[in-house]
C-alpha cells in the first residue's frame, strides 16, 4: 500500500505569514537533543496547513517520520518519499527512497550547499512480504534526483544525502543495518545506528566512515553528540542490561559504559549539556550521568516510565521530563529536585516534549495537544488535534510542527493565535491546603448535624452533602489509536 499525499491550507491566506527557521534541523533540534525553541510560539494555536498522508509502506501501517526544518524548509520522510515544503506547506520537491523506517532526517549545512541526510531500506528482515509499490504520481520525483525505484524486501541499507534546494542526490553511503535512529549531525560528522548495535560516523560533506563500531544490545533511540562524547542508548535483552555507551568521536573507541543499577533493558534517548547526560529509564526514574567519567550524579523517581524514543528538555537551569501517564515533571538540573509537576492523565507514549517559548508542550496518544507554562506548571491551553495518535514534535520561530494519525493523518503545522484564549488549570496534584480544609468541613458537616438529631433537616437543604475528594489517576494506555505506527 503506497502512501497518498496531499497538502491543503487551513485559514485563508494565514499560512503565508508564517515560517520556517533554522532551529531545528534534527531530532529534539539539535545533536545534544535540547528540545527547547526560546523563540518558537506561544499558545494559544490555530491550524495554519496540513499535509494529508495515509498510513503506507509494506506493512500498510507506517506514518511519516518527525519533521525537521531549516532555511525555510521543512522536510519529511515517508516510508517510500522524502518531501520538502514551504514555510506556507506548499511542495518544495518530492523524491523517491527505498522503504525503509520512517525515522528522523538530519539538515546539515545552511545555503546552497545544505543537505538531507536520511536512512532507507530495511535490508534483508523488511516487514510484510510484500513489496511497497511505487508512489503514486503526486509523489513523483523533482528532476534531477536519483533515487532507485523502490522495492522493500531486501532493500539495501544505505545512508542518503540530496540538495535541501531540489532533491538532487549528492551521495549515498552502505550502512551495517537498518536504522530505526535517524541522522545526528554535528558540525563536522553524521552519525546513524543500526539495529544490530551498530554506530557509524560519516564525513557530511562525501559520506565518508570515518569508524564504525558495536557498542551491544539494539539502538533504537537517536543517539546524542556533544563535541567530546558520542552518546549512545542500547536497549538490553536476556543476557544483558540496558546501557548508556559514551564514544570517542575521533575513533569511535568506548570511553565508559554506565549501566543503571537493577534489571533495566529499556532506557530513552539522551539529552546532555556540559557536564551531564541525562535520560529515563524503565525503573520509572530520571537519571543524569557524568559526561567525563560515566558516574551517576542523580536519581528521580517519577510515577512512570518515560518513552524509550523519547528524551528529557533542557531548558534554563531545568530538565522537563513526561512520563507515559501524561505526568510533566520540571526537575533542577543540578540535583534532580522536583520543582512542579502536572498531572495530565493522558497517554503520551510517541514521542518526547518540547518547549516553545515558555511552554511545554505534550502531544497525546488521544490526539490532544496540551501547553504548561513552564514557570509555574499550570496547563494554560488545549485541544484536539487528531482522531489517533498525536506526536514528533517540532517547533520554529512561527511554526508547531506535529505528525498526527487517525482518520486524516499526516503534517500538521500550527501558528500562534491572536484571537484565541487560554486557560489556567492546576495540576490535580497540587496541595492546597485552604480547599482541602474546606472540604473537609463540608464532608463532616452532614454527619455532625445528624448526631444533633438535624440531619434530615441539613439533607434537604444542602442535597446528599460535599462531593468527596477524588484520588488522582495516571492511566497507561496500552496501545495506540488509528493503527498508525509510523517512528
Amino acid at each position: 500500500m503506497g502512501i497518498a499525499l496531499l497538502a491543503s491550507a487551513s485559514g485563508a491566506g494565514a499560512a503565508g505569514a508564517q515560517g520556517a527557521s533554522d532551529g531545528w534541523p534534527q531530532f529534539q533540534g539539535g545533536p545534544t537533543h535540547p528540545g527547547s525553541a526560546p523563540d518558537g510560539p506561544r499558545p494559544p494555536f490555530r491550524e495554519v496547513w496540513f499535509l494529508e498522508a495515509r498510513p503506507g509502506g509494506p506493512t500498510g501501517t507506517m506514518g511519516l517520520s518527525a519533521p525537521v526544518a531549516a532555511d525555510d524548509t521543512v522536510v519529511v520522510l515517508a516510508p517510500d518519499a522524502v518531501i520538502a515544503l514551504g514555510p506556507d506547506g506548499a511542495d518544495r520537491w518530492r523524491i523517491d527512497r527505498r522503504p525503509g523506517p520512517t525515522v528522523a532526517p538530519a539538515i546539515v549545512g545552511s545555503g546552497p550547499d545544505a543537505l538531507v541526510v536520511f536512512p532507507e531500506g530495511f535490508g534483508p528482515n523488511a516487514p510484510g512480504l510484500t513489496p511497497s509499490p511505487s508512489p503514486s504520481p503526486t509523489a513523483s520525483s523533482t528532476p534531477g534526483g536519483s533515487s532507485p525505484t523502490p522495492t522493500a524486501a531486501g532493500a539495501p541499507v544505505e545512508l542518503v544525502a540530496v540538495a535541501l534546494a531540489d532533491g538532487s542526490e549528492r551521495w549515498r553511503t552502505p550502512l551495517p543495518a537498518a536504522s530505526r535512529s535517524g541522522v545526528t549531525a554535528t558540525e563536522g560528522a553524521l552519525y546513524v545506528a543500526g539495529t544490530d548495535g551498530s554506530v557509524s560516523a560519516l564525513d557530511p560533506a562525501a559520506g565518508a566512515i570515518r569508524w564504525s563500531v558495536r557498542v551491544g544490545g539494539s539502538i533504537i533511540a537517536p543517539i546524542a553528540a556533544t563535541e567530546d562524547r558520542v552518546l549512545v542508548s542500547a536497549l538490553g535483552s536476556a543476557q544483558a542490561r540496558f546501557s548508556l555507551v559514551a564514544l570517542d568521536p575521533a575513533d569511535g573507541r568506548v570511553l565508559w559504559r554506565y549501566e543503571p543499577p537493577g534489571a533495566s533493558t529499556l532506557g530513552s534517548a539522551v539529552a546532555a549539556d556540559e557536564e551531564l547526560a541525562y535520560l529515563g529509564l524503565e525503573d520509572r526514574t530520571v537519571r543524569a550521568v557524568a559526561l567525563d567519567d560515566g558516574v551517576e550524579r542523580w536519581s528521580a523517581r517519577l510515577n512512570a516510565v518515560v518513552n524509550p524514543l523519547a528524551s528529557p528538555v533542557l531548558v534554563d537551569d531545568a530538565v522537563v521530563v513526561v512520563d507515559i501517564g501524561g505526568q510533566v515533571y520540571r526537575l533542577r538540573r543540578g540535583d534532580g529536585v522536583r520543582l512542579w509537576d502536572h498531572a495530565l492523565n493522558v497517554g503520551v507514549l510517541r514521542g518526547p516534549a518540547v518547549v516553545s517559548d515558555r511552554y511545554v508542550l505534550v502531544a497525546s496518544s488521544q490526539g490532544e495537544l496540551l501547553a504548561v507554562e513552564l514557570d509555574g506548571g499550570e496547563l494554560v491551553w488545549r485541544a484536539s488535534l487528531a482522531t489517533g495518535v498525536l506526536r514528533s514534535l517540532a517547533v520554529t520561530d512561527d511554526l508547531v510542527l506535529a505528525i498526527r494519525g487517525g482518520a486524516r493523518s499526516g503534517l500538521v503545522a500550527l501558528a500562534h493565535d491572536e484571537g484565541g484564549s487560554l486557560i489556567r488549570v492546576q495540576s490535580p496534584t497540587v496541595f492546597r491546603p485552604r480547599e482541602l480544609g474546606i472540604g473537609l468541613v463540608l464532608g463532616a458537616l452532614p454527619a455532625a448535624l445528624a448526631a444533633l438529631g438535624i440531619g434530615v433537616l441539613v439533607r434537604r437543604r444542602l442535597g446528599s452533602g460535599a462531593e468527596e475528594l477524588q484520588p488522582v489517576v495516571d492511566p497507561l494506555e496500552g496501545g495506540l489509536e488509528g493503527g498508525e505506527v509510523g517512528s
